[in-house]
């Protein structure tokens, strides 16, 4: 709401995400259509980095759980990491490093990240 209000008076300021994740467990899963586990985890991450990188105040995007808490208090909140409990890396690693090398290499000599 705060970025809508400032775009009516004409200022950009730059927008950090500083969290975003997604279940890999299906029965925690929320998003009609993504809902098959580790699957619809790496293709939410393709859909939303996709969303977020489409405004051009966006600067940086941040994964919020790098790897699985199965001792977090709430369910959902159990499997939001992008390598399990073990560090092995599930389909949403590959997705968030696909993402970060790319635009590593667009960004040479350019002073904003997600382009």
């Amino acid at each position: 709401m705060a970025q809508a209000f400032l775009r009516k008076q004409n200022l950009h300021i730059p927008i950090w995400v500083d969290e975003f994740a997604y279940p890999s467990k299906s029965e925690v899963q929320w998003v009609p259509g993504l809902r098959s586990g580790k699957k619809s985890q790496a293709e939410y991450f393709k859909e939303i980095l996709s969303v977020m990188t489409s405004d051009p105040d966006v600067q940086a995007i941040f994964c919020t759980y790098l790897i699985d808490e199965p001792l977090a208090r709430r369910p959902e909140e159990r499997w939001l990491g992008i390598m399990d409990a073990n560090f092995r890396p599930k389909p949403a690693f590959q997705v968030y490093r696909d993402f970060i090398a790319k635009n590593q290499e667009s960004r040479k000599g350019d002073s904003s990240c997600c382009r």
